[in-house]
């Protein structure tokens, strides 16, 4: 039985097709682009603060959301989309049914249960009607003929029981959901011109313009260009400060206008730019090397050191081109602290490749900091807080108030802080505190261990050291409430730090003069010293002689006792090595579950999202959420040991697993994890970590012939004795 594709010329089956590709497509598609569901965005918790900054932040970004340009483009898409969908399903159901199942007994128009006469009076009536020589449809007339033959003739029954039709079995038909009219001669060439405009013109157009795009980017979403850019800079100093750092970042090609359509280039730049030059420093315009020399380079750096400035001169149209800087700054600094351990892992192998010192990671990360809370690394951090400003801070930079950090500002006193604050009213004294309870402090500890061996606690060369963090994130109201409250004041600590170091260098003076003088009477008496253990060495041999001529007397006296004793001895041993075989299999259970306790926790640091709290960042044009850096760090060689690991999702407490190899070089080692806030300034943690590497053990070359039994042994002595007495026949015939 063969198969016959034929076009369907009702339409039916083609829109039975439609209907179901739309359905495919728009239900899916519904559900994505529905423009009325609420934005996830909003639900995540802000800071709840009043000030200025913040207000004009909140309704920008509401405005942006709302976004009525877009909801209106979504709305005619899905309209228009389920328009077609209830079209088509409209056309499919007043469609006739084509597909008629063959009733011999419906063609005549006579009951299932008529005679042979009932059949034969009906085919005789139905053909006198229906004849082509009476003026009767051909195609009737055969259908009566063979609907007459299925009920009278035993050959064509069978078929018809068997096959559903008098002729026996037939082909099967397929229609295709296209209609008739695309095959028609008379439209060919409009369908050919377009499946040459679809196939050939469009469709290599969006495939091309997709795969150009594409090849531009990084996985992170940033140009190649930008990151060939980095690493030849990056690539020349191990050492760069923050200003160098800045040039660099600053000259991506991001904030070019051919790479990017959100630049734009205005006539106002030309007397705007150069009057923030005059207020900023070490911007290092007139640099001949390129592309710091380029004007989209030193827009960007005056515009962000502007930024940082908080400067009053920035407009309207350099506030929009700052939020394209600060934006797309937490990115491109992420990709050059890639490019920097990328440097780190080629100048192992190539020695002309110079490995970044631990301080340009730092930089990096200062800078982040920097373009969220727009002030400088080296300033008060008292301005991330809300309503303080520069003029303010001399109030807290007194003998009796030396406020350093957030922690020293929440533990004072209301009623200082208020005397020092007296210039700000209830409501933003209130909006201010409210920010500072919910600053984090964190603490941070340490554990090194080698999970691989045997015993965990003992470091040797080369071994993988895995180091886990153990992070706890508090706010500053949790700490400040832990504290007592005898504890003196962070000033009044300050002050007797300083007495403390005094009294300790005149301690320490005191012991140089001293030691100098013992120095000299112990020289005196290292004479002495040496005739007196001489004479004890003669008396200890002695007493020694004695004590193993007593020992040979009492095993002649005792030797049954003696034999006692060794079994109670070998006894104590067997339940030892018992006690040993049983620590072992404990030890077994427990790296098992110490194994599935760190599978788990990945698994539960995956499911969680990377919610944390939020930060108060009025400047900044996004919401942010705090993220932390930890890496490991030789301070002294300024070697970065472990990949800076980000750590986005830290709500209350987090474990953050670093691994690397242990030095070569047997003895202590001193390395520094380094925990690092990318929103808050002075916000870091500092362990130090110190290990001792040991000898690695040698393993021991087993030889082959080692293993071989006994009998093999035997076995392999007589067979050579065979082959020497063959060899012996043999040379004497």
């Amino acid at each position: 039985m063969g198969m016959q594709f034929e076009y369907d010329e009702t339409g039916s089956t083609f829109y039975y097709f439609m209907l179901a590709f739309l359905l495919i497509v728009f239900i899916p598609l519904t559900y994505v682009i529905w423009p009325f569901y609420p934005d996830p965005r909003s639900k995540r918790r802000t800071v709840e603060c009043t000030c200025n900054g913040c207000r004009v932040k909140s309704s920008m970004l509401r405005e942006k959301r709302k976004n009525t340009g877009s909801k209106v483009l979504k709305c005619l898409v899905i309209i228009i989309g389920w328009s077609a969908v209830g079209y088509f399903a409209f056309k499919a159901s007043t469609t006739e049914n084509t597909h008629v199942e063959y009733n011999p007994f419906t063609i005549l128009g006579i009951d299932p249960s008529s005679t042979i006469k009932e059949i034969k009076k009906a085919y005789k009536k139905l053909s006198l009607i229906h004849h082509p020589d009476k003026g009767g449809d051909e195609k009737i007339f055969v259908q009566i003929n063979k609907a007459y033959q299925a009920l009278t003739d035993d050959v064509t029954r069978q078929n018809w029981i068997d096959h559903g039709n008098p002729d026996g079995p037939q082909a099967m038909q397929f229609g295709i959901a296209l209609p008739s009219w695309i095959v028609d001669k008379n439209n060919s060439v409009f369908v050919l011109g377009l499946y040459v405009l679809m196939f050939m013109i469009l469709l290599p157009t969006v495939v091309g313009t997709w795969w150009y795009r594409s090849i531009k980017y990084s996985a992170d979403d940033i140009l190649l260009h930008t990151t060939q850019l980095y690493l030849s800079f990056l690539a020349k100093n191990s050492l760069h400060n923050i200003s160098k750092c800045i040039m660099i970042l600053c000259s991506a090609f991001e904030f070019e206008k051919s790479q990017n359509k959100e630049v734009k280039e205005r006539e106002s730049d030309n007397f705007q730019i150069p009057l923030l030059m005059k207020e900023c420093k070490q911007l290092h315009e007139k640099t001949p090397i390129p592309p710091f020399k380029y004007l989209y380079s030193i827009k960007a750096r005056t515009l962000f050191h502007s930024y940082c400035n908080r400067s009053d001169k920035l407009t309207a149209e350099n506030n929009l081109d700052i939020n394209i800087i600060t934006k797309k700054m937490p990115a491109l600094i992420s990709e050059a602290l890639n490019i920097c351990f990328q440097l780190i892992y080629f100048s192992k192998r190539q020695k002309h490749v110079a490995a970044p010192n631990v301080k340009t990671f730092e930089n990096l990360i200062k800078i982040n900091v920097m373009a969220i809370q727009a002030t400088w690394d080296n300033k008060s951090p008292l301005l991330q807080l809300p309503h303080i400003t520069e003029d303010m801070l001399k109030y807290f930079s007194t003998k009796r108030f030396m406020v350093k950090s957030l922690l020293q500002f929440a533990q004072l006193s209301d009623s200082d802080r208020r005397s020092r604050l007296r210039m700000l009213g209830e409501e933003e004294y209130d909006n201010m505190m409210r920010v500072v309870w919910g600053m984090p402090h964190i603490d941070m500890e340490v554990k090194s261990e080698v999970l691989d061996d045997e015993n965990t606690m003992t470091i040797s060369a080369g071994s993988i050291v895995t180091v886990t963090c153990f992070l706890d994130r508090k706010s500053l109201r949790d700490v400040v409430d832990d504290v007592e409250e005898d504890e003196p004041a962070p000033a009044i600590k300050d002050e007797e730090e300083k007495e403390a170091k005094k009294k300790k260098k005149k301690k320490a003076v005191q012991k140089k003069k001293a030691k100098t003088e013992e120095n000299k009477e112990n020289e005196n008496e290292n004479a002495d010293d040496e005739n007196r253990q001489l004479v004890k060495q003669g008396e200890e041999e002695a007493d020694d002689e004695n004590e193993e001529e007593s020992e040979d007397e009492r095993e002649k006296s005792d030797p049954e006792d003696r034999s006692d004793d060794e079994d109670e001895s070998g006894s104590d041993d067997e339940s030892t090595a018992g006690g040993a075989g049983g620590d072992k299999d404990y030890d077994d259970d427990e790296e098992w579950r110490t194994l599935q306790q760190e599978i788990t926790k990945k698994k539960n640091q995956d499911r969680e999202g990377a919610e944390s709290h939020p930060v108060h960042c009025p400047f900044f044009p996004v919401d942010k959420e705090e993220g932390w850096w930890v890496f490991i760090a030789d301070r002294k060689t300024g070697e970065v040991i472990t990949p800076p690991k980000y750590v986005a999702g830290l709500k209350e407490k987090q474990e953050v697993i670093l691994k690397f190899q242990a030095p070569d070089i047997l003895g202590h080692h001193k390395f520094n994890v380094i925990l690092k806030s990318d929103s808050y300034l002075n916000c870091e943690k500092e362990v130090l970590l110190k290990l001792f590497v040991e000898r690695a053990m040698e393993t021991k070359a087993v030889k082959q012939w080692e293993h071989i039994s006994d009998s093999e042994e035997s076995d392999s002595a007589t067979e050579s004795e065979c082959t020497d007495s063959e060899s012996e026949e043999a040379e004497d015939e």
